[in-house]
């Protein structure tokens, strides 16, 4: 079952450049009016590509000291000294920071002690749901043991939408079965592959939307007939990493000649690997999810 959408919506583009300040609409009918909102400050600062972070304060509205630094840094941070999105609010419990108390006079709500908060709960359970929830997530070679994956997912109001597979692994027991048949995510090899079971073959070059991020299969047979590596591209669609499989081990030697690159014993176009940053190249065995780092 995919996660519940929030209903807080900014009214700002976070991934615009320069810096952005708003609020954060949440809904909230009350006797005076039917279409009611409660605002909640938020702030985005961008430039160029780079990781996007997120400073927070005002979990308890009577604690003004984390409150008072994000208030400096907002209006002393220059947008040229940024590289990437940070985001900010700087008065998360709102309604609280503005009655001096630790919890909401809306509700009650703690909001420290709502997390991972609830679309259909009181205000402060839908501030952390906003907060929290990542959405849709995705998971490259999983381990046979899947309880973790399941667990995680859950407590994030995440739901698994892909199972990607780099190839079909003989060092290890993968779990993409079992986690398909518990989740219903589609599990994803890429061409050539052959099985007894449902799986989707992707084509080279196939891009999968992931909540406000893009993963693009590359065909990169050598290792295995099917073996395939996972560009991922952020929200900016710009190449962040990539899951590389046994496509690469550590110490390989990449030859490159007219522009292709020798990969396990095959030529491939240089622009495909060959271009991608040695940082960029990370291992397998973990997940992809849509998320605020």
């Amino acid at each position: 079952m995919p996660p519940a959408k929030s209903r807080l919506y900014p009214e700002i583009d976070f991934d615009a450049p320069g810096k952005r300040t708003g609020f954060l609409r949440l809904p909230h009918s009350v006797h005076r009016s039917a279409y009611g909102w409660v605002p909640i400050p938020i702030v985005a600062i961008a430039n160029g590509t780079g990781p996007r972070v997120l400073l927070m304060g005002g979990n308890h509205g009577d604690e003004y000291e984390g409150q008072v630094a994000l208030g400096k840094l907002i209006r002393a941070l220059d947008p040229g000294e940024v590289q990437g999105r940070i985001i900010i609010l700087p008065s998360a419990n709102f309604p609280a920071a503005m009655a001096g108390s630790r919890t909401s006079p809306i509700d009650q709500g703690n909001l420290n002690r709502s997390f991972p908060g609830d679309p259909d709960g009181g205000p402060t359970a839908q501030i952390a749901y906003y907060i929290e929830s990542e959405g849709e997530v995705a998971i490259v070679d999983p381990l046979r043991d899947t309880d973790e994956y399941i667990k995680l997912a859950k407590e994030r109001n995440a739901g698994i939408k892909y199972i990607f597979e780099t190839h079909f692994h003989a060092d290890f027991v993968s779990g993409h079965i079992d986690l398909a048949n518990q989740t219903g995510a589609t599990i994803v090899f890429g061409p050539l592959a052959e099985t007894n079971y449902n799986v989707y073959n992707a084509k080279d070059g196939e891009e999968f939307k992931l909540g406000d991020i893009t993963i693009r299969a590359i065909h990169t047979p050598g290792h295995t007939p099917e073996s395939t590596c996972y560009l991922l591209l952020d929200e900016s669609y710009q190449e962040y990493s990539i899951f590389t499989g046994d496509t690469l081990f550590v110490g390989d030697v990449i030859e490159e000649q007219r522009g292709k690159i020798r990969l396990a014993g095959l030529w491939t176009q240089a622009g495909e690997l060959g271009n991608l940053h040695m940082n960029q190249i990370i291992p397998v065995r973990t997940w992809i999810g849509k998320r605020v780092e």
